[in-house]
């Protein structure tokens, strides 16, 4: 069952749309190989095995498994004989999507997933199938909300372990508490009997962002209270939130905000 579609130049330009979905049960193995194609291929392994190779990665999947892919880069994948397998999949595309998908990339080492609930990538594909045959602008938006969905679950699905979750969220909050300190990788890594490459790794994967931009986004979230809720000087105001240079501070914070801590005060 596939359905090929041709997005309006609304969805092209503003919206995450579909190029083609569906889904299939291979009778016997055949090989798809493409490349230099401007879309972004999910597929997910419903029963039986397939082998997919990506960037000169290749990775049998099985049943619960799937993969993220970049069309532009040289990918095939192909069905095995003794277990021919039944595919749900998506191409999809949106002027957004490669900030996405680098963001994808920095989480996920390589684009073959392990799904710890692969039911929802299902049920999101199943409902982008019934969608892309409805004409009209309000499928669109539909269909762009659900592949949404799709990317932010793909980025966000962890494999990471119930305990080293704990630990991890442990670390989280110590910063959230002590993001005025002097907190450096090694002092984590010492508190929380943690390698210091297991730590920065982990972390990232777990949420997202390095261990340097959590804390430096803690301190100034904590500054904006500050700056909107006291009277303190700015010098004093980067001091109690961890940043003892004012000026390295201002800098910071013009990057991360758009405007220096004064002209933010004064929006406010």
């Amino acid at each position: 069952d596939r359905v090929l579609h041709t997005p309006s130049t609304f969805a092209r330009e503003t919206l995450f749309y579909v190029q083609e979905t569906g889904s299939l049960v291979s009778l016997k193995p055949h090989l798809c190989r493409r490349e230099k194609l401007k879309s972004y291929l999910f597929l997910l392994v419903l029963d039986g095995q397939g082998t997919v190779t990506s960037g000169g990665k290749e990775q049998l999947l099985s049943r619960g498994q799937g993969a993220f892919l970049d069309c532009m880069i040289p990918y095939s994948h192909i069905s095995s004989e003794s277990q021919p397998w039944r595919l749900a999949w998506v191409h999809f595309a949106g002027r957004s999507l490669p900030g996405y998908y680098a963001y994808f990339q920095n989480v996920h080492p390589t684009p073959f997933l392990t799904l710890p609930e692969p039911e929802r990538h299902e049920a999101i594909l199943s409902q982008l199938l019934s969608l892309t045959k409805e004409p009209g602008a309000g499928a669109e938006l539909q269909v762009s909300d659900l592949l949404h969905r799709l990317v932010t679950l793909l980025i966000t699905g962890s494999n990471t372990a119930p305990r080293e979750q704990d630990k991890l969220e442990q670390v989280r909050k110590y910063l959230d508490e002590h993001y005025a300190e002097d907190v450096t990788l090694d002092s984590l890594a010492q508190t929380f009997y943690l390698s210091r490459f297991y730590l920065s790794r982990s972390f990232s994967e777990r949420f997202h962002m390095t261990l340097k931009e959590y804390l430096l986004g803690r301190r100034i979230t904590a500054a904006k209270a500050l700056l909107r809720f006291t009277a303190l000087p700015i010098q004093e105001v980067a001091r109690t939130c961890g940043i003892p240079d004012a000026n390295y501070f201002s800098k910071v914070f013009q990057k991360l905000e758009g405007v220096t801590p004064t002209a933010f005060r004064k929006q406010w």
